[in-house]
């Protein structure tokens, strides 16, 4: 019986000390992985949705853009005279290319419609209703259709629905990132703008450019 060992702790059967601490050491780096998975997965999150907006916000702007267009085309048939605001969207259904066999998709804003699927989101200036088109002044920059807060189907309006803080959202997601609606004008364009209907700066959503 040793006198200088008695009390010593039992050595880890089967590895040395130094192989126990070199795997523990070896763990780091993976528990830091996994670590910073978790606290970037909600960024993540944000920067897919940021992206799925964005091509939601280029789907809005086709859209609006055809409605103007197909207004414009319902007006040739109908003496020059834009539809009336009870039934604007039923009226220029059938000059919409993708609304052919009743699809209503080009009414409908792809941003409302992750929320509201039964929601529509456009609405129609009444000043205009009914109107004379070709004598509608300054076309490029005469108020036509647009996002609206009213979401039935043909809501009209003298442009107080439009959403404020405004609708849609670039590829940026920090807080604080421009947000703008899409404006469609007498002309036949479309384009972003603010909630108080300004011009804002949203490279790629003007279609006049």
């Amino acid at each position: 019986m040793s006198g200088s060992g008695g009390n010593s702790p039992s050595p880890r059967p089967g590895l040395p000390g130094w192989a126990w601490g070199l795997g523990a050491c070896a763990c780091l780096p993976i528990a830091g992985v996994i670590l910073l998975g978790i606290i970037a997965a909600p960024a993540l999150r944000r920067i897919k949705e940021a992206n799925r907006e964005a091509g939601r916000s280029n789907v809005c702007l086709v859209n609006v853009k055809q409605i103007a267009t197909s207004m414009q085309m319902y007006a040739q048939d109908y003496d020059d005279h834009l539809p009336a605001a009870a039934n604007w969207m039923d009226a220029s259904a059938a000059y919409s290319e993708t609304s052919s066999g009743g699809n209503k998709a080009v009414f409908q804003c792809p941003t409302v419609q992750v929320k509201q699927p039964s929601g529509f989101g456009y609405a129609f200036n009444t000043k205009y209703a009914g109107k004379p088109f070709s004598k509608i002044a300054a076309p490029a920059v005469a108020q036509l259709v647009y996002d609206s807060s009213n979401l039935a189907r043909n809501a009209s309006d003298a442009v107080t629905s439009l959403p404020n803080p405004a609708r849609h959202h670039g590829r940026r997601f920090r807080p604080g990132a421009r947000t703008f609606n899409i404006m469609g004008y007498v002309d036949g364009h479309a384009k972003a703008v603010s909630g108080q209907g300004g011009t804002v700066s949203a490279p790629g959503l003007d279609t006049n450019q």
